[in-house]
């Protein structure tokens, strides 16, 4: 359990070092604080370089975890505009355009040109959206003219 919490002395910092009882503890009384804490993990290391396998491993089953229970429990946008989608999920995870477009592994400009309509989100972007916000791919993409 050590390996999963020394990630450095800096982001222990940042996030805190509660020990893993406290956590587990917690999500039994109250996931949706337990799962916002847990995101915003998952959202400072995600932007982070120089992450060793190990911590890598946390990133991906924390987020792996918060995905699933938001499955369950947070409302999945169906009816609304991609862009308006991928707006809302920023929002509501405090994902910057910088954040972003790293997530995207693109320039910045392309994320802004996405939010701003001036270039259509592909089905590259949609898939690493919805793998990163745990959602549907295709709620990043107009499918159908209805």
């Amino acid at each position: 359990m050590s390996a999963i919490f020394s990630l450095t002395p800096n982001i222990q910092r940042e996030l805190g070092n509660r020990p893993y009882e406290d956590h587990q503890r917690e999500s039994r009384n109250g996931g949706k604080a337990e799962c916002q804490r847990a995101t915003a993990v998952v959202d400072a290391l995600s932007i982070r370089e120089g992450l060793n396998k190990d911590q890598l491993d946390y990133v991906e089953l924390v987020g792996d975890l918060v995905n699933e229970y938001e499955k369950h429990h947070v409302a999945q946008p169906e009816n609304s505009a991609p862009v308006e989608v991928l707006r809302y999920l920023m929002e509501e995870k405090r994902i910057s355009t910088r954040q972003m477009s790293r997530i995207l592994g693109k320039d910045e400009s392309i994320v802004s040109k996405i939010l701003k309509g001036e270039r259509s989100i592909t089905i590259e972007h949609a898939r690493k959206f919805g793998h990163h916000f745990g959602v549907n791919p295709a709620l990043f993409l107009r499918l159908s003219d209805e």
